[in-house]
Formats: C-alpha cells, sequence, structure tokens
C-alpha cells in the first residue's frame, strides 16, 4: 500500500472516530450539555464537597459521571473515590460513619416574561458529611451510604451511586 494513501487512511479513521466520540459525548453525556426537550432547556451541572468539619482528612473525586433517560426514568450516575488525605502525623488517624450523599436537585429555573419555564438546571451533588445531613426542599432523589471507617489503616472507598433527575 502507498504510504500516502496509508496516512491518509489512518488520518480519516481517526476523525471518524473523533465525530463518532463526539455525538456519543453529547448524545449520552447530559452534564456536558443541556438537552432540550418541549421548549424547555435543561442543563444537568455535577458537584462535589466535603463538610468544612471533616475536609482536612478526605477527598472526594469523581472519575466517572452521565446519564441516561427511557421508559419514564431518568437517571444521573456518579462513580469515583473517597481518599483519606491526611498524614500518619495528625491526631485525627480515622473517622467513622461518613455519610456519603448523592442528591439531585432543582438547582435553578428560569421563566419567560409570561411565566413559562424556558430553561433549568437540574444538579447532581455528591457530598461527604460527618453526620447524617438534611438536604434541600428542592431535592428530587438522593442516595447516601455511610463509610464504616475511612483512615491510614482504609485509605480509600470507591463509589457508584445514581439517582433519579425526574420531575413531572
Amino acid at each position: 500500500m502507498n504510504r500516502g494513501l496509508l496516512v491518509f487512511f489512518v488520518l480519516s479513521l481517526t476523525l471518524v472516530l473523533a465525530i463518532v466520540a463526539a455525538c456519543y459525548i453529547l448524545t449520552y453525556e447530559p452534564s456536558a450539555i443541556g438537552n432540550h426537550f418541549g421548549g424547555i432547556r435543561t442543563g444537568y451541572p455535577i458537584s462535589n464537597a466535603v463538610d468544612e468539619s471533616i475536609k482536612p482528612y478526605i477527598n472526594v473525586t469523581i472519575t466517572g459521571a452521565g446519564g441516561y433517560s427511557g421508559n419514564g426514568s431518568d437517571r444521573m450516575f456518579l462513580n469515583g473515590t473517597v481518599s483519606w488525605i491526611s498524614s500518619s502525623q495528625d491526631a485525627v488517624k480515622s473517622l467513622n460513619n461518613v455519610y456519603l450523599v448523592m442528591y439531585t436537585s432543582v438547582d435553578d429555573r428560569e421563566f419567560n416574561s409570561t411565566g413559562s419555564l424556558i430553561s433549568q438546571q437540574i444538579g447532581s451533588h455528591l457530598e461527604a458529611f460527618p453526620n447524617e445531613p438534611t438536604l434541600p426542599n428542592a431535592t428530587i432523589d438522593h442516595v447516601e451510604v455511610v463509610i464504616p471507617t475511612l483512615g491510614l489503616e482504609t485509605p480509600q472507598y470507591q463509589f457508584n451511586l445514581n439517582c433519579s433527575t425526574y420531575i413531572a
């Protein structure tokens, strides 16, 4: 095969794969863009946080996020790791019963001059707390896990959580 033809073939294949990947992200990654249904634009922002009282000891990292819609069920999933970041010289060596909570909520709505809803933000939030938290009133769905121990002896906890984002 001619070297120029081979280079053309590889570049063409790379371009096609990039286009397919972009279409996949735009279609199946609701947090990357806003979806537009029936005149209402919907965005799906993602956030993560750690309560200030335990922030010096742990970190929450989201390594994967996505969502799907079908059969009347719109869901968002988050996966990642809760990691112990405190050193062995610190007085606190571990934490027990850390609450890891994922919740979805209506974070923002925008209305036009006639009062019709034109856009909304359905946030997916992941937060770590030292105690069972009180969730916002605009919560759509939530799931929580209690991490029994996180510390020097057990420095990581892997999670894979999902919540509904559907509002009627």
